[in-house]
């Protein structure tokens, strides 16, 4: 074998090995290229992979934060709207007197029970109107008492009005307070009995009332002015006197059944309670008042009554009055020429019945009767009770025309229940209206805020 061939024989089987090798090792690295080529695309996709998970999972908690956010500003709305609605705002004060508050709440609960009254008149005129208009001015009548309440039920009037009385019953109660008076739930708890009419120690008796009618006897100058009256004459009491008569004979009693009445059913304890907490039932259900709201407008009632009797009780039952008579004529210059008839001796009840044109008392020679200050119209008052016994005015201008007064007589008399518990309730208004303007109260607009138009007026009226 050619020496040049040897080296070319065994280097054949080492590249046969080597090019197995070789061969194999290419795969492998074929292999591991392409492994590395699909790890980097794996690498690759991944990281595209990711970063959309990562942009949704970003976008997903931006989400969920914005709705905990959301849910947390609802949740904090809903909560200050509860704690606006029921605590906040009912506590807010929609007056003051000298520093103490009126609180909302108490101004809506004052408002509601006074609509719930207001609108219950409103149905009861409606149903007498349905009862008994049958004619127009009937008719008129009933509609017009329903307009105006309707009228007093406008929320600036009706508001305004609320804030007023409750402003009055907080200077009430504060002067009340300052002289000593208390009011107990005793008290408060008889003045609702009253208003249900129970009475628990029996219905009480109403007192006596005086009445205003001339008794003094006239003076012998009074009896020069005033002509004589006829004197009434008290006819005989008719005496029955028995009258002699066939008898005849009686017819024998026939027995009939006799009709039970029903005996009507006393009003107890116990029917006053369920009378009670009907009422009481109806308010919360219809205006949602509560017992202790209803109870607290009520000692309102008792503390205005108590102080009412403290301050009106010095007021006299006594007054001055007059007994006067008039000439009312529409000129003065017929006023001046029935002065000169009365100058000429000419009698004054006889002028009058010619010449005066109040129908109402020219008939009785002009002659008014007894009244007190507060009767008559001021010009007249003023000049009447200047006048002394007998004295004739010069005219006296009023609203009517020109008078010509006389006063007969002068004296200090009782006063009639009428004219009496009008002095005592002038006494409490002055006091009233001079506590209020020297004390320091302040008014909110907001009152209009928290006004409540409930309950609603029924439609059809």
């Amino acid at each position: 074998m050619p020496h040049f061939l040897c080296p070319i024989r065994l280097q054949i089987a080492p590249l046969t090995k080597t090019s197995s090798t070789i061969s194999n090792r290419g795969i492998i690295y074929l292999n591991r290229g392409n492994n590395m080529a699909k790890r980097e695309k794996q690498r690759v996709v991944s990281k595209k992979h990711m970063a959309r998970q990562e942009r949704e999972a970003l976008q997903i908690r931006y989400l969920t934060y914005g709705s905990i956010a959301i849910l947390a500003i609802v949740v904090f709305l809903v909560g200050y709207a509860l704690v606006s609605a029921y605590i906040i705002t009912p506590n807010q004060p929609v007056a003051t007197v000298n520093g103490e508050k009126i609180s909302a709440k108490a101004y809506q609960a004052r408002v509601k029970f006074d609509r719930y009254q207001l609108i219950n008149q409103m149905i009861s005129t409606a149903n007498l109107m349905q009862s008994f208009g049958s004619d127009e001015n009937t008719l008129a009548y009933f509609q017009n008492s329903i307009d105006q309440i309707r009228n007093q039920l406008t929320p600036e009037i009706h508001g305004q009005s609320i804030i007023d009385v409750m402003v009055n019953d907080t200077l009430i109660r504060q002067e009340a307070e300052k002289r000593g008076i208390t009011v107990s739930d005793a008290e408060i708890d008889k003045f609702i009995q009253d208003a249900y009419g129970f009475y628990p120690d029996g219905t009480p008796t109403p007192a006596p009332t005086s009445a205003s009618v001339p008794t003094s006897t006239l003076s012998p100058m009074q009896m020069t002015l005033v002509a004589p009256a006829a004197t009434a004459v008290i006819s005989p009491t008719a005496v029955f006197t028995p009258t002699e008569v066939a008898p005849t004979p009686t017819q024998a009693p026939e027995a009939v059944p006799t009709e039970v009445l029903p005996t009507p059913t006393a009003y107890t304890e116990d029917l006053f309670q369920e009378n009670y907490q009907n009422s009481l039932t109806s308010y919360q259900q219809t205006i949602g008042l509560t017992e202790e709201e209803f109870r607290a407008i009520v000692s309102t009632e008792v503390w205005r009554n108590k102080l009412f009797d403290e301050i009106t009780k010095d007021v006299p039952k006594e007054a001055q009055q007059i007994w006067a008579r008039h000439i009312l004529v529409a000129t003065e210059e017929e006023a001046q020429a029935a002065i000169v008839r009365l100058d000429a001796g000419e009698d004054f009840a006889v002028l009058a019945q010619e010449l005066s044109t109040d129908t109402g008392s020219a008939a009785n020679g002009g002659d008014l009767g007894w009244f007190g200050q507060g009767k008559m119209v001021p010009e007249f008052e003023q000049a009447a009770f200047a006048l002394e016994i007998g004295q004739i005015s010069a005219p006296v201008a009023s609203s009517y025309g020109y008078h010509i007064i006389q006063v007969l007589g002068k004296e200090i008399r009782p006063l009639d229940s009428a004219t009496f518990q009008q002095k005592q309730q002038t006494v409490f208004d002055d006091w009233l209206t001079a506590e209020r303007a020297g004390a320091d109260i302040q008014i909110y607009d907001s009152w209009g805020e928290v006004y409540p138009e409930t309950p609603l007026i029924p439609d059809g009226l």
